[in-house]
């Protein structure tokens, strides 16, 4: 168990490991969103600041990685979203580094116009190197892009009434 917290750890120390989260959350937003009306195409700059939180935390990446919709994932472990608030205040860096990443790499831009991040270019999730593909890194990228097809389908009312935040 030590191992596997300790792997975790630093995992959740590598801005490029944030910077694929929150890009796989953007494509898993934008997969769902581009066939909705009256949606955002792109997830807003805010929605960023849960990924991580949510994706990093061991409970909720098992919790998400296989839920389809906001409800499911909350009737499988509720108490996933106690502290999330808390978690996502004290990964603002990390967010933030993992962002700076996608922008420098172009994998992000944002649009100012409506503060949406956006992807640069429509291709699937990034490939990881071979000698990255350890199984909690492709759990957080299949998790990311999971919570973004989430996010996509649940209105901004109801993803902060179901998990206890505020944006």
């Amino acid at each position: 168990m030590e191992s596997k917290v300790k792997n975790l750890f630093g995992l959740i120390q590598n801005p490029i490991i944030s910077s694929i989260a929150l890009h796989s959350f953007v494509h898993g937003y934008n997969k769902i969103a581009i066939n909705r009306e009256n949606t955002l195409k792109y997830p807003k700059m805010e929605y960023l600041f849960y990924v991580l939180p949510i994706v990093y935390h061991q409970r909720s990446l098992d919790t998400f990685v296989s839920a389809r919709s906001m409800q499911r994932a909350l009737e499988g472990d509720n108490s996933i979203t106690i502290g999330l608030q808390e978690r996502a205040i004290k990964m603002i860096n990390q967010t933030y580094e993992g962002m700076n990443v996608s922008f420098s790499k172009n994998l992000l831009t944002i649009n100012k116009q409506n503060m949406t991040i956006e992807l640069l270019y429509l291709s699937k999730r990034i490939p990881l190197p071979k000698n990255m593909k350890k199984y909690d890194l492709l759990k957080i990228q299949r998790c990311a892009v999971q919570l973004g097809n989430i996010f996509a389908k649940t209105d901004e009312r109801n993803l902060q009434i179901y998990l206890n935040i505020r944006f």
